[in-house]
């Protein structure tokens, strides 16, 4: 088959070949929960639209109980009541009452939706001082989730709360400094921001530490130190680092070549959707390396790395089928597959499909 040089390494087709990169985007989830709350007496649903779980049913018990409500518990307080509390005491200026209408006026907790509210309170609270609203500021005007994406204005309200050396906001600096994102690219900042957060644990801020030593963002190549930092966030489940963890232990690149620990890492990575992984681990079952040889469990993976539009899976689900591989031989099957990848701009389907068709000609020519 023929093989490609890509990133200093000789790599066949269904070998990892992409070089690791920065993680960068923000994906703002939905969570929900179920309470009953201890004032009305009344069951109802908390809801949260935000990049990490903001748990502010703290906040809210902390200032009822200021207030006399002592026998309030954790969770226990719906959001109608807490709005109905805690507006009194943020109109007097309480920082942390002002974060929490922010919020209930973004998540439309006890109140209708409205983020001309919910950024004013959260500026009202953020200018004295509270880390997640500075945060939820930071990251609101990073993804222009309700607001103008503004990277200046999320690069201001990231600083004053990574200054006060909260993990997220330093990691978002770090990463907007690399990307050049409200300011101008500077790899050493990107360092500097992003290891602040890594050596607190935040796991996305390990992983891109490694991206930047293994690439040599403005700093010399290290795959040794890269390996350092990809386990570190592996550890912590971050499916990107498990992967090229398992890539690493694969090629031996700042590590010992290791399939049995390459095949670790890219189950763990494969089991939490990475298809660059499922791709690997069906490569690592199809080649018996690390693992058991089992062409069904190879197949396995690569259909579900194809079902997420993975090319390389499609090409190796073709080469299964045309050789016979664990599957009865199938060149119509193994034409369809190959069809698929090279309709996602796969150079190497649109050789094999090009090879079968001169092989179909010359067996009608000989009849």
């Amino acid at each position: 088959m023929k093989r490609k040089k890509i990133g200093g390494r000789a790599i066949t087709k269904n070998e990892s070949d992409e070089q690791p990169s920065i993680e960068e985007g923000i994906e703002m989830i939905t969570i929900q929960r179920e309470i009953m709350c201890e004032i009305c007496g009344l069951k109802t649903h908390v809801v949260h639209i935000t990049d990490e779980i903001f748990d502010d049913s703290e906040l809210v018990t902390d200032h009822l109980i200021e207030k006399g409500w002592t026998d309030i518990d954790e969770n226990l307080v719906c959001p109608k009541c807490a709005v109905k509390n805690l507006r009194p005491v943020a109109k007097r200026g309480d920082s942390a009452a002002q974060a929490y209408l922010g919020q209930a006026y973004f998540n439309g907790n006890g109140v209708s939706k409205n983020f001309k509210q919910a950024v004013k309170w959260s500026i009202l609270a953020a200018e004295q001082g509270e880390v997640d609203a500075q945060r939820f500021l930071g990251t609101i005007h990073l993804t222009g989730y309700g607001v103008s994406q503004d990277y200046a204005c999320a690069l201001r309200w990231f600083k004053m709360a990574a200054e006060q050396e909260d993990a997220a906001s330093q990691h978002h600096m770090g990463s907007m400094y690399y990307f050049g994102k409200g300011v101008s690219q500077d790899y050493a900042e990107a360092m500097k921001w992003c290891g602040l957060a890594a050596k607190q644990g935040y796991r996305s801020s390990q992983y891109n530490l490694g991206v930047i030593h293994y690439n040599g963002n403005g700093v010399p190549e290290n795959e040794v130190e890269a390996a350092k930092w990809f386990r570190l966030a592996a550890k912590q489940g971050h499916e990107m680092a498990q992967y090229e963890l398992g890539k690493a232990y694969h090629f031996g690149t700042g590590v010992p070549k290791n399939y049995r620990q390459a095949a670790k890492w890219f189950r763990l990575a494969a089991e939490q959707g990475h298809s660059g992984a499922q791709v690997e681990l069906g490569r690592l079952y199809r080649e018996g390396k690390g693992v058991a040889r089992d062409h069904a469990e190879a197949m396995k993976w690569y259909k579900l790395a194809a079902e997420q539009g993975d090319t390389d899976a499609m090409f190796n689900i073709g080469v299964m089928y045309e050789e016979g591989n664990g599957v009865p031989q199938d060149r119509k099957e193994a034409r369809k597959w190959y069809k698929r990848a090279a309709k996602h701009g796969d150079a190497d389907a649109r050789e094999k499909l090009s090879e079968m068709k001169d092989r179909s000609n010359a067996v009608q020519r000989n009849h």
